[in-house]
């Protein structure tokens, strides 16, 4: 009886409301197929392709790869119903394949429901160029993660040359030493002569292995600097002034976080990085 009356509450509503909004002159009845008829259709039609999207996706995969007692859950529940919702009024393909991977991910591997809530209300709110930016910085930590270590491993690699070096370079002043103690017509002069000159051209190999090792770490501290770079408004297509507000927005949402650094010559610099809450929100929603 209550299912009976609520609908019939509903019906009575939208018949005032077709009523008010036809007596507008001139654009009433427009305004009537807009806020009924055309605003269901394009919601439906919405509707209908996050369902072939997900269609597509389960149609890919095999029963082995889908836990079905993931679904069957009051917070899987209250998710999808909450993605539905905003779906309803999303026109973008794009946060549509996110709010589908949200979907794919909780049924394969369940994040904790606080989280993903989250997920779903940042989907919502970020702006392509939001997401662009994300995966600007995301990619930056990547390689600047990269970089790090290939410089911990060259700087060992540094150290067993410069070691290298030096026991060489030792051995050399002791032979030179050796030598200034004997007389010119002694017979091991020559001997020792020939050993000193190979022991240079060691010293001098040791030397360069060292010198090629500290120029590497050099070039990659270089290719690393850049990752602390902004990115650029204009390949975004957006103004200077917009992209200074989307980061801001994507700080105050916890994704990206400013940060205090101090370069060469002791220069002074702000630089934006991607938070793990950031990183852990583009992984699930961007499957990278």
């Amino acid at each position: 009886m209550k299912k009976n009356n609520k609908a019939i509450t509903s019906s009575a509503v939208e018949s005032v409301y077709r009523a008010t909004y036809g007596q507008i002159p001139i654009v009433g009845t427009v305004l009537t197929e807009l806020a009924f008829d055309f605003s269901g259709r394009i919601k439906q039609n919405r509707l209908n392709l996050f369902s072939e999207k997900l269609k597509s996706y389960f149609e890919s995969v095999g029963e082995g790869q889908v836990n079905t007692e993931n679904i069957l859950t009051e917070d899987f529940h209250d998710l999808f119903e909450a993605i539905l919702k905003q779906i309803a009024f999303t026109k973008s393909e794009r946060k549509m394949e996110r709010f589908k991977n949200i979907v794919v991910g909780q049924i394969k591997s369940p994040n904790e429901f606080e989280s993903v809530e989250r997920f779903i209300e940042i989907t919502a709110r970020l702006t392509e160029s939001q997401v662009s930016i994300l995966l600007f910085y995301y990619t930056n930590v990547k390689l600047r993660n990269k970089y790090d270590e290939q410089i911990s491993q060259l700087s060992l690699n540094l150290d067993e040359t410069s070691h290298k070096y030096g026991e060489s370079n030792a051995k050399l002043e002791l032979m030179k030493t050796n030598r200034s103690t004997l007389s010119q017509n002694n017979s091991d002069l020559t001997n020792l002569d020939v050993s000193i000159e190979l022991q240079q051209q060691q010293v001098m190999k040791e030397f360069k292995k060292r010198n090629d090792a500290s120029n590497e770490i050099e070039k990659i501290k270089s290719k690393r600097d850049k990752t602390f770079g902004g990115i650029d408004h204009d390949k975004l297509g957006i103004s200077k002034s917009e992209c200074e507000y989307l980061l801001s927005d994507l700080v105050s949402l916890s994704l990206l976080d400013k940060r205090a650094a101090t370069a060469k010559k002791r220069i002074s610099f702000s630089y934006y990085t991607i938070t793990s809450f950031g990183k852990n929100y583009i992984e699930f929603v961007e499957n990278v």
